[in-house]
């Protein structure tokens, strides 16, 4: 570009471009480059129309031309760039300042999505490394670092290990890594796995078919928890834990914890069930609740028969007695009285405790069934 001066015009003066760098020193695929330069003007124009050329192992690369800065799809690690720049103020080119060569340096790979395989381990199963690595030079993965931590203590003896085995594991630890990923020349930025906790691979048990026996209890019957007990693991059953409940609810015999439930814990008329859970040693099945059973009443009983006197003549009148029991605490009502006289019953006499002596006579053979009634039974 050139500029006429005619009589009475002032000069243009053109500017210059100094402190010419190349950046970054250390240019990678990661930062791409740019230019820095000072542009100064003795007659104080603004820059305009400035040229820059870029080449890449002393080649023009045109696609680059004017550009103060490019990303690292242009970059190949080993390259060796240089930058000429002609700085212009819209009049006038001022003198090319050139600078470089700058090598590629080898990009740090970097590591994402740190995790751990499997992500919910059982104490059986080998806990692996997973993650994703990448090199924007496509260099392979060269010596990576990797840190195993188990309650967040560091476990030396597996440095750099993408594995540890399930005989280095138990229930209930918690794991996690950190990996610095490296592709043999440089290591990128260290990231930190998520925590996984051990798992038992113990299946738990299963309580099934819980039931109370006897059906229909009476007040002075026990009552009986039953369950039918399984396990996919062949495990046996070590425990279990019942709960009695009356009339749904727990009651004070909800921390009575043996599968039998006395009789004197229990009244007419109460509704009992239970609920329990069975454990194999290492887990705990659910709960279940059995069907419930009614307390029903219990029979009276009658004691002590005596039939009196004992070496009766036809002279003697024939006496019953005995005595009366009831488990619930029930009056004695409605028993029945029935006399056998030579294995036949009288029907007359049913009711009475008490044989006039008219009714016998002499080598008769007599005989009372007395049958005690509360009223219910």
């Amino acid at each position: 570009m050139t500029t006429s001066v005619g009589e009475g015009q002032v000069t243009n003066n053109p500017p210059t471009a100094s402190n010419v760098a190349i950046l970054p020193s250390n240019a990678s695929k990661a930062t791409g480059l740019s230019i820095s330069y000072v542009y100064a003007d003795s007659d104080g124009d603004s820059e305009s129309d400035t040229e820059i050329r870029w080449s890449r192992d002393g080649n023009s690369i045109s696609a680059l031309d004017d550009l103060t800065a490019f990303g690292g799809s242009y970059l190949v690690k080993g390259q060796s760039w240089t930058v000429e720049v002609t700085p212009c103020d819209g009049v006038d080119f001022g003198t090319s300042v050139s600078t470089g060569p700058v090598t590629i340096q080898n990009s740090a790979p970097t590591a994402s999505y740190p995790g751990i395989s499997p992500p919910s381990p059982v104490q059986n199963e080998n806990l692996n490394v997973d993650y994703s690595y990448n090199d924007l030079d496509g260099d392979g993965e060269n010596g990576s670092v990797i840190r195993w931590f188990l309650d967040g203590n560091r476990i030396v003896e597996l440095d750099d290990a993408t594995t540890v085995s399930e005989l280095m594991t138990r229930i209930g630890d918690e794991w996690h890594y950190t990996v610095a990923p490296s592709d043999g020349t440089d290591i990128g930025i260290m990231l930190t796995s998520q925590t996984v906790t051990i798992l038992s691979s113990n299946n738990a048990p299963i309580l099934s078919f819980a039931s109370l026996s006897p059906i229909g209890p009476s007040t002075d019957e026990d009552l009986m928890a039953n369950w039918v007990f399984s396990d996919v693991d062949g495990d046996s059953e070590v425990d279990f834990e019942i709960e009695w409940l009356l009339f749904g609810v727990s009651d004070p015999y909800s921390s009575y914890d043996e599968m039998n439930l006395p009789s004197s814990a229990t009244a007419k008329g109460e509704v009992w069930s239970f609920r329990a859970r069975v454990f194999d040693g290492l887990d705990w099945s659910e709960w279940e609740l059995s069907g419930s059973e009614t307390i029903v009443n219990s029979l009276p009983v009658a004691g002590n028969l005596v039939v009196s006197p004992n070496n009766a003549t036809s002279a003697d009148n024939l006496t019953v007695t005995y005595d009366y029991f009831d488990t619930d605490g029930d009056a004695e009502a409605g028993t029945t009285v029935v006399w056998y006289r030579d294995g036949v019953r009288q029907s007359l006499l049913d009711g009475e405790t008490t044989v006039a002596s008219s009714e016998t006579t002499r080598g008769q053979v007599w005989q009372v069934k007395v049958t005690p009634k509360d009223g219910d039974s």
